[in-house]
């Protein structure tokens, strides 16, 4: 099967790593690409090194267009996809020289809806590497899909999959509001029969230093929680019998903001708003401190808050420092 694929790419303030990522994507073992190169607006030189890309390279189109988020560049992207799949890449990430030939592989191989590899956490003292792998191939549904994405232990990005063009026909990022891939992978996952996964370590994902451990807040991160609202009254709408992992995963997003606002310094300023998260976790972690399904982590988290803020904040950091230390 030599079908068109097309790969998009959103490009805002990369620089640095840009040329990495599209090298790697021309680079590609399988050839036949449509490469979509997004200038989200980007006030550094990130869209000039797109048009002298695409003056090389017949197989890249660019976008200029204003800045207008992540979702808003993914979709400008998906609209003039022409492949008859579709897979994106974060600009300050990279693949393996085999990244799509391994998807197109176990997608052809078991006549999955969607394909996926696994990712390679790098970061800047990383050397350089698109070596080739062929990886196990394990299948799901969209349903087990569903039901491992809600105990987190499903990627639910966008990036590192192949997508069958026409998801996207009624599926769209949605437009100025984090957590876009929450908000629409149950959607996909919902309409998915089979999933063909490869633990390939094909997507080269870049930590840049401290990223985890991020913690500047804006009112954003808190009024886009309704996408994860949204997301889990979808899922409870569908599968009813996953409704107390719908509770887990909406307390995992509470508690992800909840941090961020606790430990900025202007967090006098969003009492009002840690108030009103603190009940919402409280009332959605009935019952889970109980529940064999749900995560050692989160209960942990769920029982600190309980005693202290503070007793609380030295728990996520503890949490997220094993993090680093895993992907160190």
């Amino acid at each position: 099967m030599n079908c068109l694929i097309s790969i998009v790419v959103p490009i805002y303030k990369v620089e640095k790593y840009l040329a990495r990522c599209v090298e790697s994507i021309l680079n590609q073992s399988y050839t036949n690409l449509q490469v979509i190169l997004v200038d989200d607006g980007s006030p550094d030189n990130c869209g000039d090194l797109c048009d002298s890309y695409a003056r090389k390279d017949n197989r890249i189109t660019v976008i200029h267009k204003e800045n207008g988020g992540l979702s808003d560049a993914r979709n400008a992207g998906i609209s003039i996809a022409k492949g008859e799949l579709i897979t994106f890449i974060d600009s300050d990430d990279y693949v393996s020289i085999n990244y799509v030939e391994e998807l197109l592989r176990i997608m052809n191989r078991t006549n999955a809806d969607l394909s996926m590899v696994d990712l390679d956490v790098v970061n800047e003292s990383t050397p350089y590497s698109a070596d080739e792998k062929i990886g196990e191939i394990s299948i799901i549904s969209g349903r087990d899909a569903i039901e491992l994405a809600l105990k987190t232990s499903f990627r639910q990005s966008a990036w590192g999959k192949l997508y069958r063009r026409e998801v996207f026909d009624t599926i769209q990022f949605p437009k100025g509001l984090l957590y876009e891939d929450l908000a629409i992978v149950y959607n996909i996952l919902a309409v998915t029969n089979r999933i063909a996964i490869s633990d390939a370590k094909l997507y080269k994902y870049e930590v840049r230093p401290g990223s985890i451990m991020q913690t500047s807040f804006n009112i954003n991160h808190y009024n886009s929680l309704v996408v994860t609202d949204e997301a889990m009254d979808f899922v409870k709408a569908q599968y009813p019998e996953f409704e107390m992992l719908t509770n887990g995963r909406r307390v995992y997003s509470y508690f992800t903001v909840l941090r961020r606002m606790l430990k900025s310094p202007d967090n006098v300023f969003y009492s009002a708003q840690i108030k009103e998260l603190k009940d919402r976790i409280n009332n959605y972690s009935r019952g889970l401190i109980w529940n064999r399904e749900i995560k050692a982590s989160l209960k942990l988290r769920i029982l600190a808050l309980k005693i202290s803020d503070k007793l609380y904040i030295k728990v996520e950091d503890y949490l997220y420092r094993k993090i680093e230390e895993n992907n160190a």
